[in-house]
């Protein structure tokens, strides 16, 4: 008794304390938590699925290389914590703490309960709102990165001669001087035009001339297109079009989004169009400036450059200059200096010359090697090269000719054909193919020497820095030379791409040539056969447009024979070319070393096979589907690049086991099917396997999606040497961008790496490890036998659980380190590491590692701090995001050097610190001017910060806080903030758009002056605690200037009571344009009435829950007198005012807004508003200023209109009588398409007659709870007369009308109105209706417009018709005895299709007669709760007569009638209904119906229409009624005998003839008092063709009953149920067994039993077969102990699933027969079963105890086991299952297990639970212990529990 009065006791304490919260919600808490929890549930699963879909997006995104939006990481990261395995965990923890009890299990814990119910309501109300976020993404989760841009960098080569300087200043002056928008540099080939240009950006950029830069090299021959994509692509835009128009807008409105940009056209040969690329001309952008360099002043003056500048060769001593800086001391000795001098002079002033003779000569010792050079520039050349004078052709030559080695020289003349940025691995496969390089057998060594060779041709000038190390790229003029070089000396046929070749037929000259380069020439067509006997190099292809896919029909044809007579070539090289077949003399190639096919289609290449000698074959990026058994004969192959190979799905087996020399394979975005069978000869696809026979391979890279596709030993990873190998998950573009190495491994693997020998291996050499969820990866990082992993660079950990540490040994070369979903990180490192460690770290990522405190101890931060290649990555930090870190108090060492933290954060653009409870400040003041570039500042959910910025006494004085580009702040739930921050000095956001202050119910200013005398004395916190600052009373004051602020969002700020004063700073808040204001409970007004002129742009009001708001604006100016101007928000489109119980008006009385675009407006809960939109008319003997009020009303709109609202929403306005005036504005409302009116119980009528001709626009009208109101158009009008004339709602589509139990009419009687677009209507409640839609009949002795009334009803439309009308719904219309009169007008309702008719009970009838002809449309009837309705259909037609013809409703699909207990049939007994497309009928509690069909049979001497009727039923068919009838549902009818009444013959014409597709019987709702299961249902059974039967909701003990079925013909029940292919059985509680007879479920395929408690021990008696079902599903049986018996089980060969569910006392599955040792084993063999759910089963121990079974799943692969507590084993017996690898421990979520079968796996999980459970039986023994020890304390600890 004690402990139920401290129970009461406790709950009244509770209820004390929650007051203002519902006391219904609060006991919810108590007795609803299961509720509470099932909703989590429900809504954690919504979440997870819309994750998914975002993941999916953010995935695909990030194989685009695309920039994830912050908020939708920031919404990832959220959601996973959310999902994640600990909050799961957590759940379920907090779900069995809900259910315990306490004080030995006498009563529930109800503090308990209470904490956690109100726990999920939290988290049901933050995933509501994350699943509202991820609707806005509005699915787009991404933008493309704008690429950096070259002016930002230095320009390497620029030297500052005085003759370039006057060039570069005349263009510094261009681009300031608005008169000009496209400037031109013109001059030779290599004089330096593209360094120039460079360096003008750079400078414009650096002095803020320019916002971006883009330069595009168009060289000799212009592809549109391929502009357009490198312009794009450097401006971020991504295009999807094709068209080059569609093209040029997109990036022509691109481009005029940047305010001021630069485009570099480099190298034109030829006028461009710039109106076709996409570039905006003056006119239509004058921010836009275009420079152009090129060689031809002609070429710039075409395209209308309005200033050209001439850039000349060097001039006087600065070629000299140039030389001595390139050539380096060697120049200055006295015996070389005048020869040197001499040299540079012969460079002819050319700085591309200058450099590559100075770099050829850098170290030539001796004097003679000078003379000797200055001699070859002195000798006449006769070479033609256009723009390419002697003199720089002999100065190229000789750093040519200084080439100190045979090798380097043909190296850089292939280097001259391979184009622009060309690839170094390109140019091996070709050394290599020639031969060029003897001595070196592998290809790692011809690698080592081009990488050589490159480096000294860049070291030379030859060759040029591309964008990445893997690239070269060539000057124009070099390249030019190099060509020409080639082809006089060597024989060499280089075609440009606007060269055209037919000169085919010149036989001698063609088999002179060595090399054949047409990649990019124009070649109409080949000879059929081409006699090069020396030829030793051919490449063709690459025409086509970058845009198309090369075709069958695009490509050019190579004729069969063309390559007969190339007896010596080496190198044959294809582009982008369609082959079906491949040349045959192809296979005549018999010295062929390297065949590169790159982008190209191939159908059938087996004839590479034949190419014995070949060395090297590169299919890249080609389309072909298999790799064909004949490659595997190329026994000489080193090389296999088969990379970008997507469609490449079969390798044929053994292919790379034959490949016995191949040294390198690629095959990564390639082949990745690799077979697990290893050597088994029924392999379809390559295997792993056989790569151990590949002894040489020392280059792979791959990816392995299935782990066991491994062999164990894979002993072929050791040889390796260079390496991408990805096993689970590949390698995506953005994870390893920039960090690109030679040996890089990521893995995901379910097994331990200890398994994978070779996998072991490669750690110890990896420089980039990506680990992803591995097991034992301590191990792999902690191996006591390894020196660590001393190679690595790029280190990648992810969802380790077990992690508690990353390093103990060094990592003397870590670049970059990435920690994410490291639940159990302690450290990264411990104690002192020796030197070196982490010496190179430039990168750390930590994320989602919550226990993580800190990234390195104090001394290891310090020297860290020291590193130059740790501190210069800073700068790039563009986002930062702090989460979690609940134990820091400081996020910056306050001692930390500012300088150093201005140099760390520059370029942090967006900054998010949450859930960091302890933190008092986010940072001090000394950071703020290292915030240049930021953007967004998010501080939310940082329960103990006082204030964002923490100010310094040496900041305040001496600093401005300045955010020169913060774009968006946000403060969220800081329920301690005292303020932003404080200071002397004003605080800046010059460009803040977006200010969010939320949930920080302490602070009344935003930023306190602290030199006040009241900040000195208020209350301050302060970094050094000596600083006093103070607490004002506006939250905006002078020293807060926001002029650009558009958006402002304040919410739940309990002690704000002022937002502005009245004097404001000059330029603040000027933009504002959405305002929203919400739960502010001191604040009286909202805007003081010097805001006035400041609101001409706000185009969005919303002031919602503000209890003391009277006024929106304060009626009180500046001087203290009372503003009577109206005033005008002339942009205003939305506003809403809800919640706001004090609001009187929405400005003073004196004031006359006036919203012109006012399109949407809600006011809702303003209870006491006097005027909102007031106005006053002038008298005539006064002023025009003089305002006279009226009758105060919500919306007076007299003088001012709303002329553009379209939407009104009014509800819960208590004290509101009246809504307007009946003088009304003449454009008032006139747009007005919808009206809402709830809540308002004073309001008489909606609408003033003035109204009527307003309204010609609405669309939907809703009219809800209103209590007094008559009709919704008050009669009287301006002049006190009452209109008669009808009137129109042309747009009306939609009217609802709710719960108003005054209304009589919806207008006066003298009223018609028309709604000729009329879709939808609902009434409801509405008891007291007389004329909803009146008429008035017109007497020929009277006038047209006198109008006699007829007899009252709901709807009469003789004269105002609904034609359109498609759905109606009447509910609960008490008084309503008729809806229409038997006449209509000709055009009523011809297109309803829905009509529902509920709890109407005086209605006799339905439908009269007249309106047969009315519903040929409609789809479905619905009837129910009508408690007279004795037919559906009035029988009485108009003139008194009965009908008796047969009607149809041709497109009626659906039928339900419900609770109609007078209901006797469904029409006159005269009346024949067909329904053609019937396919769904429901008849449930219509007592009075005795027989469901009868039918009628016509009399041989009558005539066909006259129907002789048999006994009375519901329905009367024949065979034309229902052919099309597919389900019926029949519920409990009291007075039903028969479902039909009639002979044998009779019946079994009915069963086959008039319901043959009837399939679906459900039978539901039958009381208790009915146990025994009535005979006349089995009737059902006999329609011939019903597949499924469903009973629920019923009391019978037996449903089949094994006698007869019928009274003439006997039959078996058995024979009858044979039919049924499903049956579902729920909700029956007395049922005591399915079925009694052997026979009976022949052919059943799904059986589902939910809700049956009272079936005993099996399911079905032993002697019961289902040898054809497919489906099992039990659930919530709790009689039921052993499911099936063992006899059963053996017979379901055929079930695929079952699924058993909350049966609390089944014991096992499958019965067993006792464990006699003697007894030969039998098997149980389910070959069909994929699938076994097992959930909620507590007294399960297994799948059968019987030891004498052994059990076959030969097709399981998922099994779900989930709280069967006692299962300790699967089967006693022996069990197979082949395909099972895991058992989900989770219905929905991920968990898993599999300890290598299924009987460990339960086996295991059972002894977990065993410890777990022992654990809390000890906890539980300690608390009673304590209990026991000290009796005297217990009550007082049982209270204090409960409390």
């Amino acid at each position: 008794m004690e402990v139920l009065i401290s129970i009461v006791g406790s709950l009244a304490t509770k209820a004390a304390e929650y007051t203002v919260d519902p006391i219904a919600r609060q006991v919810s808490y108590l007795f609803k938590h299961e509720s509470k929890f099932q909703n989590l549930k429900n809504q954690l699963q919504k979440l997870k699925d819309a994750r998914e879909i975002v993941q999916h997006s953010v995935d695909e995104a990030n194989r685009n290389a695309e920039q994830i939006f912050p908020c939708v990481n920031r919404w990832l990261t959220t959601v996973n914590e959310k999902i994640s395995d600990q909050a799961a965990t957590q759940l379920k923890e907090d779900e069995e703490k809900a259910k315990k009890r306490c004080f030995a299990e006498l009563c529930p814990n109800f503090k308990s309960r209470y904490q956690l119910s109100k726990k999920m309501e939290k988290e049901v109300n933050t995933i509501a709102q994350l699943l509202n976020q991820k609707d806005e993404f509005n699915g787009r989760v991404s933008d493309r990165p704008a690429p950096k841009e070259i002016a930002t960098r230095p320009v390497k080569d620029y030297k500052a001669f005085e003759s370039r300087s006057g060039v570069l200043n005349g263009l510094m002056e261009a681009l300031e001087d608005d008169n000009f928008n496209i400037i031109g540099v013109h001059g030779m080939g290599g004089v330096g035009k593209t360094t120039l240009v460079k360096e003008v950006a750079r400078q414009a950029k650096e002095k803020q001339l320019l916002d971006e830069v883009v330069l595009v090299a168009v060289t000799q021959t212009p592809n549109t297109v391929n502009i357009q994509n490198e312009i794009a692509e450097k401006l971020g835009l991504k295009f999807d079009e094709t068209s080059v128009d569609v093209r040029a807008t997109r990036l022509r409105d691109r481009l005029k989004n940047a305010n001021k940009v630069l485009v570099i056209l480099d190298d034109i040969w030829v006028p461009l169009n710039l109106e076709e690329l996409g570039i905006p001309s003056r006119d239509e952008h004058k921010g836009c400036k275009i420079l152009m360099t090129s060689r031809n002043l002609d070429v710039l003056e075409r395209m209308d450059s309005l200033k050209n500048l001439p850039i000349d060769v060097l001039k006087e001593d600065e070629p000299w200059k140039l030389f001595e800086n390139m050539a380096g001391d060697i120049v200055e000795r006295s015996d070389l200096k005048s020869t040197a001098i001499e040299v540079s002079q012969k460079c002819a002033g050319l700085p591309i010359a200058i450099a590559t003779v100075a770099k050829a000569l850098k170290h030539k010792e001796n004097l003679f090697e000078w003379q000797n050079a200055l001699e070859q520039l002195k000798r006449p050349t006769e070479v033609n090269i256009g723009g390419i004078t002697s003199d720089v052709y002999s100065a190229i030559k000789l750093s040519y000719n200084f080439l100190e080695n045979e090798e380097v020289k043909p190296t850089f003349l292939l280097c001259s054909i391979m184009g622009h940025n060309a690839a170094i691995e390109d140019l091996l496969r070709y050394c290599r193919g020639l031969g060029l390089f003897r001595g070196l057998n592998t290809i790692e060594k011809v690698r080592n020497k081009v990488l050589t060779l490159v480096s000294e041709l860049k070291y030379s000038s030859l060759l040029l820095a591309s964008f990445t190390p893997e690239y070269f790229d060539m000057h124009d003029v070099v390249c030019d030379v190099a060509i020409s070089i080639a082809s006089r000396d060597h024989q060499w046929l280089t075609l440009r791409e606007e060269d055209v070749f037919e000169e085919w037929s010149d036989n001698e000259t063609v088999r002179n040539f060595n090399a054949i380069i047409l990649r990019y020439a124009k070649v109409s067509e080949l000879p059929d056969e081409l006699e090069c006997p020396n030829l030793t190099f051919f490449s063709l292809g690459g025409q086509d447009s970058v845009l198309k896919f090369p075709t069958e029909d695009s490509s050019l044809k190579i004729p069969n024979n063309f390559f007969k007579q190339m007896q010596r070539l080496k190198v044959l090289n294809f582009a982008e070319m369609h082959f079906s077949s491949l040349p045959s003399s192809v296979g005549s190639l018999k010295t062929l070393c390297t065949l590169c096919f790159l982008g190209c289609v191939l159908e059938d290449i087996a004839i590479i096979g034949e190419l014995k000698n070949l060395e090297i074959l590169d299919l890249r990026r080609s389309t072909f589907a298999m790799l064909p058994e004949k490659i595997g004969q190329l026994t000489k192959l080193k090389l296999l690049d088969l990379s970008g190979c997507y469609s490449l799905e079969v390798i044929s087996p053994n292919v790379l086991a034959g490949l016995s020399r191949l040294e390198e394979l690629y095959l990564y975005d390639s082949f990745d099917r690799w077979d697990v069978k290893g050597h088994d000869n029924s392999r379809s696809n390559a295997s792993l396997v056989e790569l151990q026979h590949l002894s040489h391979l020392t280059t792979l890279e791959v990816h392995i999606p299935n782990e066991q596709a491994l062999p164990k030993d894979n002993l072929f990873f050791e040889k390796l040497k260079r390496y991408k190998i990805s096993i689970g998950d590949k390698w995506t573009w953005y994870e390893y961008y920039k960090m690109e190495t030679s040996r890089m491994l990521k893995l995901k693997m379910n097994e331990s790496i200890h398994l994978y020998e070779g996998v072991k291996k490669l750690l110890s050499e990896t420089e980039n490890l990506w680990l992803d969820d591995v097991k034992n990866v301590m191990d792999v990082l902690y191996d006591p036998n390894t020196e660590g992993l001393p190679h690595l660079k790029h280190l990648c950990v992810r969802n380790v659980s077990a992690m508690k540490l990353i390093a103990c040994k060094e990592f003397p070369l870590l670049e970059s380190l990435s920690l994410c979903n490291l639940v159990n990180l302690e450290a990264i490192c411990y104690g002192q590491l020796k030197a070196g460690s982490f010496g190179q770290l430039r990168v750390i990522k930590v994320e989602r590692c919550n226990v993580l405190k800190n990234l390195f101890s104090f001394s290891t931060a310090r020297e860290l701090r020291q590193l130059q290649e740790i501190e210069v990555v800073f700068p790039a930090i563009k986002e930062l995001e702090l989460r979690s870190l609940s134990s820091s108090e400081k996020l910056w060492d306050d001692q930390f050097p500012s300088a150093v933290m201005t140099f760390r954060f520059q370029n942090l653009s967006s900054l998010e610190v949450t859930s960091c409870h302890k933190l008092k400040y986010a940072f001090p003041s000394s950071i703020v001017k290292s915030f240049v570039q930021l953007k967004i500042l998010f501080v939310r959910e940082c329960e103990d910060m006082e204030e964002v910025i923490a100010v310094s006494a040496e900041e305040e004085t001496n600093n401005i806080m300045v955010f020169p580009k913060l774009n968006s702040l946000q403060l969220g739930d800081l329920p301690n903030l005292k303020r932003f921050s404080c200071g002397i000095n004003p605080i800046e956001f010059s460009i803040l758009r977006e200010l969010e202050i939320r949930n920080c119910p302490l602070p009344s200013t935003f930023y306190c002056d602290s030199s006040t005398s009241v900040g000195k004395n208020s209350s301050s916190i302060s970094m050094d605690h000596n600083l006093q600052v103070d607490v004002s009373h506006c939250l905006f004051n002078d020293k807060v200037a926001l002029p650009m602020l558009q958006r402002l969002s304040i919410s739940f700020m309990e002690n704000l009571e002022r937002l502005w004063p009245n004097q404001l700073a000059e330029q603040s808040f000027p933009k504002l344009s959405h305002f929203y204001l919400e739960s502010c409970d001191k604040l009286v007004n909202v805007f003081p009435s010097s805001m006035l002129t400041r609101l001409e742009g706000l185009e969005e009001l919303i002031i919602k829950n503000c209890e003391l708001v009277e006024e929106i604006f304060e009626p009180q100016q500046a001087d203290g007198c009372t503003a009577i101007a109206t005033f005008e928000f002339s942009r205003l489109t939305s506003l809403e005012l809800t919640t706001l119980p004090r609001l009187k008006s929405f400005s003073h009385k004196m004031y006359a807004p006036n919203c012109p675009s006012l399109k949407e407006m809600e006011v809702r809960e303003c209870q006491k508003v006097e005027i909102l939109f007031g106005f006053r008319e002038t008298d005539g003997a006064k002023s025009e200023h003089e305002l006279v009020p009226i009758q105060q009303s919500l919306i007076s709109v007299n003088k001012v209109g709303l002329p553009m609202l379209q939407s009104l929403s009014i509800s819960s306005m208590k004290n509101l009588e009246r809504l307007w005036p009946n003088k009304l504005a003449e454009r008032s409302f006139s747009e007005l398409s919808y009206f809402e009116l709830t809540d308002c119980v004073k309001l008489v009528n909606v609408f003033p007659s003035s109204m009527l001709t307003r309204l010609e626009r609405l669309e939907e009208l809703i009219i809800k709870n209103c209590e007094l109101v008559e009709e919704i158009f008050e009669p009287q009008q301006a002049d006190g007369s009452t209109a008669t004339a009808p009137f129109e709602f042309p747009r009306l589509t939609s009217l609802e009308l709710t719960r108003l139990p005054r209304l009589k009419s919806f207008s006066h009687k003298m009223y018609a109105p028309n709604c000729p677009s009329l879709k939808e209507m609902e009434v409801r409640e509405c008891h007291k209706v007389e004329i909803l839609f009146g008429f008035r009949e017109t007497d020929g002795a009277k006038s047209e417009h006198e109008l006699v009334p007829i007899q009252q009803s709901l709807i009469s439309v003789n004269k105002v018709a609904l034609p359109m009308l498609k759905s109606l719904s009447i509910s609960s219309m008490k008084n309503l005895e008729r809806l229409w009169p038997n006449q209509l007008a000709e055009q009523s309702f011809p297109k309803l299709s829905y009509f529902d008719l509920r709890s109407c009970d005086k209605l006799v009838n339905v439908f009269p007669s007249s309106m047969l002809t009315r519903l040929e449309r409609l789809e479905e009837l619905i009837i129910r709760d009508c408690e007279l309705v004795e037919e559906i259909f009035e029988p009485q037609q108009a003139d008194g007569s009965t009908a008796t013809a047969p009607f149809e409703f041709s497109r009626l699909t659906s039928l339900k009638l419900t609770r109609l207990p007078r209901l006797k049939s469904f029409s006159h007994k005269m009346y024949a209904l067909n329904c053609p497309s019937l396919k769904e009928m429901e008849v449930r509690e219509c007592h009075k119906v005795e027989i469901l069909f009868g039918f009628r049979e016509t009399d041989g001497a009558k005539s066909e229409h006259e129907l002789v009727p048999i006994q009375q039923s519901l329905i009367s068919v024949n065979k034309f009624t229902f052919p099309a009838l597919q389900q019926l549902t029949l519920g409990w009818n009291d007075g039903m005998k028969e479902i039909w009444h009639c002979s044998a013959q009779q019946q079994q014409l009915l069963a086959s003839h008039y319901f043959s597709k009837l399939k679906v019987v459900t039978l539901c709702g039958f009381p208790e008092q009915l146990a025994i299961f009535p005979s006349y249902l089995l009737q059902l059974l006999s329609f011939p063709n019903l597949e499924t039967l469903e009973i629920r909701e019923a009391y019978f003990k037996e449903i089949f009953p094994s006698d007869g079925v019928g009274e003439e013909n006997p039959a078996s029940a058995w024979v009858l149920l044979s039919r049924l292919t499903a049956l579902r059985l729920d909700n029956l509680h007395e049922l005591m067994h399915l079925w009694k007879e052997k026979e009976g479920f022949q052919n059943l395929r799904i059986l589902n039993v939910e809700r049956c408690p009272k079936l005993k021990n099996n399911l079905v008696p032993s002697t019961v077969s289902f040898k054809n079902l497919v489906t099992l599903e039990v659930a919530r049986c709790d009689g039921i102990i052993k499911l099936v018996a063992y006899s059963t089980a053996k017979g379901l060969v055929q079930l695929k699933e079952m699924k058993i569910r909350s049966c609390e006392n089944i014991e096992e599955i499958t019965q067993g027969s006792g464990d006699d040792e003697d007894e030969a084993k039998d098997e149980i063999s389910f070959p069909q079963l994929n699938l076994l759910v097992v959930i909620g089963l507590p007294k399960l121990e297994s799948f059968c105890s019987s030891g004498n079974y052994t059990f076959g799943f030969p097709s399981l692969v998922t099994v779900i086991l989930q709280n069967c507590p006692k299962m300790k084993m699967f089967s006693q017996g022996d069990l197979n299952t082949p395909l099972l690898h895991k058992v989900q421990l989770q219905q929905w979520g991920k968990k898993e297990r599999w300890e290598g079968n299924l009987n460990s796996t339960v086996q295991q999980l059972f002894k977990e639970r065993n410890a777990m459970a022992r654990e809390d039986e000890e906890y539980e023994d300690e608390i009673l212990e304590e209990h026991q020890g000290n009796p005297s304390t217990s009550n007082t600890q049982r209270k204090c529990r409960i409390t």
